[in-house]
């Protein structure tokens, strides 16, 4: 009966480990640009580890290899705690009680401590055991101290996402947060007990650690893709108002693959929208520089640049773009707003051209009537002149006439005088 009961035991430890690895899997490819979906990769490897190091404890051919195996296992179970308590944290926005904020400081070293003294010291697990489910650990002088650990990080979690639960408004969030709850609760209350809490009163039990880990991560499952609060698609952005946009709009993950766009933009380009969807963004922006100003920078705006259409023509777009994240600074997405400025600019270029023209034939008629004032000057001198050699003539005329008659009249008082002598 022993033998069966502990070919089962390793059996459901194997699929748990399958089935842990297939759900992680699944949820990251969703979204892997999602920093929830990435966490939850994260926390279904450790599951994946600490259950795959549970089958080969049980599996253990010697007493050393079991030791390995139960160290690893119970390392794996640190590490899960501490992913858990970062999926807490962000899952619920970075809120945290003024009570455990001590704590999420000490976490890190006290974690690295607490692997120092597992993996290099006997004093948490010196050895295995054989027991009525197979090959097990034995508790060590510090095996206690670690199950409190165990439980201070699972019920610091627990309290952040209830507290969370609570405090928010927002149906769509509270539902991911309750199912965050509960897939919480289910691994920390089996697996706690029938791993940790029993055996410290020197209770054996059948573990069941693994059957709630993966009940427990259907249920983180299920508060990020059913009830995920930032999913990049134009749903979630107003979908009515994009789409009725004149300018063209794209959303692209971190990776600058194009998520989203809206008519304007398939309109403009002439692509369908299965071509543009999932393809990189190379595919509209051709210019590296205009590439990488959108892919590191991520926010500016009115950049003058080129998209490409289906047909390879150069269409002239004024970018904006506006790079979107959360609060904890953690890019997932990008926006970016292209407006057709052709006609703009082909009327700019229309405005400078007759700019110029208008500038040349004012240059032209400043220069004619700078010659005409010229000229006009010059004749004016030369008519002064001329009037000025004839008054000069008329004055030595005046002058000789005049003087002619005093001389006459002068002539003639003398004769005058001589005649009245005789």
């Amino acid at each position: 009966m022993n033998e069966y009961v502990v070919v089962a035991v390793r059996f459901f430890g194997i699929v748990s480990c399958i089935i842990s690895f297939m759900i992680g899997t699944y949820v990251f490819y969703k979204n892997p640009a999602n920093f929830l979906n990435r966490n939850f990769g994260l926390l279904a490897s450790a599951t994946c580890l600490w259950t795959f190091s549970e089958f080969m404890v049980r599996s253990a051919s010697s007493a050393a290899e079991g030791m390995f195996w139960a160290k690893m296992a119970w390392g794996a179970v640190l590490v899960l705690q501490v992913i858990t308590i970062n999926f807490a944290l962000r899952i619920s926005k970075g809120w945290v009680p003024r009570g455990i904020s001590p704590l999420i400081k000490l976490i890190a070293p006290f974690t690295l401590l607490m692997l120092g003294l597992l993996i290099w010291t006997d004093l948490i697990i010196p050895g295995v055991q054989q027991s009525f489910f197979g090959i097990t650990r034995i508790k060590g002088k510090l095996f206690f101290l670690y199950s409190i650990y165990f439980a201070v990080l699972s019920i610091a979690a627990l309290y952040i996402l209830l507290r969370a639960y609570f405090k928010s408004t927002r149906i769509k969030e509270r539902k991911q947060l309750g199912y965050s709850t509960i897939g919480l609760a289910i691994p920390f209350f089996f697996g706690g007990l029938t791993q940790v809490i029993l055996p410290l009163f020197g209770i054996e039990s059948l573990p069941l650690g693994s059957l709630g880990l993966v009940i427990g991560l259907w249920f983180f499952a299920v508060a990020i893709l059913k009830y995920g609060l930032m999913t990049l698609s134009l749903s979630t952005a107003s979908a009515t108002i994009l789409s009725s946009m004149s300018e063209s709009v794209l959303l692209i993950d971190p990776e600058g693959k194009i998520r989203e766009c809206n008519n304007a933009l398939l309109a403009l380009t002439g692509f369908s929208r299965g071509e543009v969807i999932k393809a990189k963004l190379s595919l509209i922006f051709k210019n590296e520089a205009v590439l990488n100003r959108i892919l590191d920078e991520g926010t500016f705006a009115n950049l003058d640049a080129f998209i490409s259409g289906k047909k390879q023509e150069d269409i002239e777009v004024a970018v904006s773009s506006s790079a979107m994240g959360d609060e904890f600074g953690e890019k997932y997405g990008t926006t970016i707003v292209a407006h057709d400025v052709r006609e703009t600019k082909a009327l700019i270029r229309e405005l400078e051209a007759s700019k110029t023209v208008l500038e040349q034939k004012v240059a032209e008629r400043t220069a004619e009537l700078k010659q005409q004032r010229d000229t006009s000057e010059e004749k004016v001198k030369e008519r002064t002149a001329d009037l000025e050699a004839k008054l000069a003539e008329l004055n030595a005329f005046h002058d000789a006439t005049v003087g002619r008659e005093l001389r006459m009249m002068e002539i003639e008082k003398e004769l005058d005088a001589l005649k009245n002598k005789r």
